[in-house]
């Protein structure tokens, strides 16, 4: 057994598929080939991303760390933004628990 440790991180993976984690999975396949014994992932975009993985996931999120640092800033001056559809849920969340509005962005992509 090797005692190396190695760390990678990654933004984001785009699914193939909307709604599924068939990109996010592949990535954690070629970790997992590597080497990796588990992933942590913080705010995965897909629920249920850890069931789909060979090896242990931890998943941690920053919601209660952003809410905090945003709570006070520009009261009555900001509104949250999700980004596409599928992050509507978490959206709200920041948006109730800041007591401010949210707007969604609804994009489509041009299949050529």
């Amino acid at each position: 057994m090797n005692s190396e440790r190695v760390e990678v991180a990654f933004a984001m993976i785009e699914s193939s598929r909307p709604g599924q984690a068939i990109g996010a999975r592949v990535a954690a396949d070629i970790l997992a080939a590597a080497g990796a014994d588990r992933i942590i992932v913080v705010d995965p975009h897909t629920p249920g991303f850890e069931a789909t993985c060979s090896i242990p996931v931890e998943v941690l999120t920053g919601t209660a760390v952003l809410i905090t640092a945003l709570r006070n800033r520009e009261p009555g001056r900001s509104v949250v933004v999700a980004p596409d559809l599928g992050a509507v849920k978490l959206a709200e969340r920041f948006a109730a628990a800041l007591g401010q509005p949210i707007a969604v962005v609804r994009k489509s992509r041009i299949l050529m």
